[in-house]
């Protein structure tokens, strides 16, 4: 087996263990970031004849929760779907797929998804054990997943069915489930590091040629950027950088430099950082005359990695000129979105600074720059995030009661949502499937309430500023729609701050 093959067949045995404990109900595996994508990979091996297949049949349901009542009803969804679509599979198998299961028959509640699960495995004994795995998309409100999941437990499921979770050994959300001690649950860390994997399957390799030597070369040098010290990075990095050039590689020699760049800026060695984004630009350009796209965005990515060395050393105006210097690089690639970010982080540069005068100036040519990019792809991008710090620069006090209206309107709908969780919870152990249907009812209800009022307030508000402010106002309007503030997706990310 080669390295990756080896990992997974560590979750092959631990997935045994953990499936021939009859007391344990619920295992969540912890996880390295950079090893998160393992597990995803197991669960999808399970489909095939292979040795680290364990004979069970995963289910992988990455719905995301927004609500209990929401999320237990699309999980039942997806599970007649699944089933729906499994069915020339089953027949292969010699299985007769007649399951017959109406979601709408079970609650939208945990205990009816736990219901539906039950009756699935009960229906078809021969399958083997089922191990549904949940892995939402996004989570709204982790502690209301945790009480969703907790009283998923609460109701009784085969012996064979076996709920499976991911969780990040550096960000947990698990904690108040895999550390509360409940005889249902297992919590597994499981240490893997992706660039030991790497690095193994690249050692076991034949290093044939210029190409696998220098591979070899790189892959040494990022496990030293994400685990060595700054002089060790340096010291791989020079025998990277002399290969490359001996080789006629420039792209490459760019590779090396932005990985140095990066080690230099986690050590703070500042200078450093801003010498090999220098270099790296010098050797993006040596590829201009064969491929000038290629070349530009190299040298784009240098000018922001030199930009942002000289602004985590507390030089805003180098990082503003930098930034300054992308423009024109990001207009001739041509690339709208960095074109307007480079505006508008040469925008903040200067305003740190206490330029308010070149960060207005800066402001202003995004209005222009921006109608430049397609309409579908200007709310999800920082264009809000620049006008807002534009506007802010007009009437800062107008944009400070603008974004407490956003706030305020995210308070009442976590509150809401707090207050619809509790009432769902009252129905555990026993939901009746009509009063979900009302309570959702009713949350959708405060929920649209709660959007037109903050939406009447801040078209208020805006209303009462002065020239410059509304004809900002208007363009942005004209850009993102009308009610971009409470819409905007990177302005939600950003907690609406610019």
């Amino acid at each position: 087996m080669n390295p990756v093959e080896r990992r997974l067949m560590t979750f092959r045995e631990r997935w045994d263990l953990f499936r021939d404990d009859a007391s344990k109900r619920l295992l969540v595996w912890q996880l390295p970031d950079n090893a998160l994508r393992f597990a995803h990979c197991f669960f999808e091996t399970q489909q095939h004849e292979l040795p680290y297949a364990s004979g069970d049949l995963f289910i992988v349901f990455d719905t995301a929760f927004e609500n209990s009542i929401q999320y237990s009803r699309e999980l039942k969804e997806t599970l007649a779907g699944r089933y729906e679509a499994s069915r020339d599979d089953l027949r292969k198998e010699g299985i007769e797929p007649d399951w017959q299961f109406a979601h709408s028959d079970f609650p939208d509640a945990p205990e009816g998804f736990a219901q539906g699960l039950r009756s699935f495995a009960s229906h078809h004994p021969d399958i083997g054990h089922i191990a549904v795995v949940l892995a939402p998309g996004t989570v709204a409100v982790v502690p209301a997943w945790i009480e969703w999941l907790q009283r998923a437990l609460t109701e009784e499921l085969s012996a064979r069915v076996r709920y499976v979770l991911l969780d990040s050994l550096e960000n947990p959300r698990l904690q108040a489930l895999s550390g509360a001690g409940h005889p249902l649950i297992s919590a597994e860390p499981v240490q893997m590091d992706a660039w030991e994997t790497a690095q193994e399957t690249f050692s076991q390799e034949a290093a044939t040629g210029p190409a696998g030597v220098f591979r070899t070369l790189l892959a040494s040098l990022c496990i030293l950027v994400e685990k060595g010290s700054a002089d060790q990075v340096m010291i791989k990095a020079t025998d990277a950088l002399a290969f490359a050039r001996r080789q006629g590689w420039p792209d490459q020699e760019v590779v090396v430099r932005m990985l140095a760049a990066g080690s230099m800026l986690k050590a703070r060695r500042f200078e450093e950082a801003v010498n090999h984004y220098g270099h790296a630009r010098t050797a993006a350009s040596k590829l201009a005359p064969t491929n000038p796209a290629v070349s530009n965005q190299l040298i784009l990515q240098g000018w922001f990695g030199e930009a942002g060395a000289h602004y985590c050393a507390g030089d805003s105006i180098k990082a503003a000129r930098c930034y300054d210097e992308s423009v024109p690089v990001a207009q001739g690639i041509p690339n709208v979105l960095l074109w307007i970010e480079a505006l508008r982080m040469s925008a903040y540069s200067y305003l740190q600074a206490g330029r308010d005068d070149l960060a207005m100036n800066r402001g202003l040519q995004i209005l222009d720059v921006a109608q430049h990019l397609p309409a579908d792809q200007r709310l999800a991008s920082t264009l809000p995030i620049a006008l807002l710090a534009l506007l802010r620069l007009v009437e800062p006090a107008r944009i400070d009661r603008l974004e407490a209206i956003r706030h305020q309107l995210d308070e009442d709908q976590a509150r809401v949502l707090r207050a619809t969780e509790q009432q769902a919870a009252r129905f555990a152990g026993h939901p009746d499937p009509a009063a979900l249907r009302n309570l959702e009812a009713q949350y959708a209800a405060d929920l649209e309430r709660l959007d037109q009022d903050a939406r009447h307030r801040q078209k208020e508000t805006a209303a009462g500023s002065g020239e410059q402010f509304r004809t900002i106002f208007r363009q942005a309007d004209e850009l993102l729609g009308r009610d971009w503030l409470l819409d905007s997706p990177a302005l939600a990310a950003q907690g609406s701050k610019p």
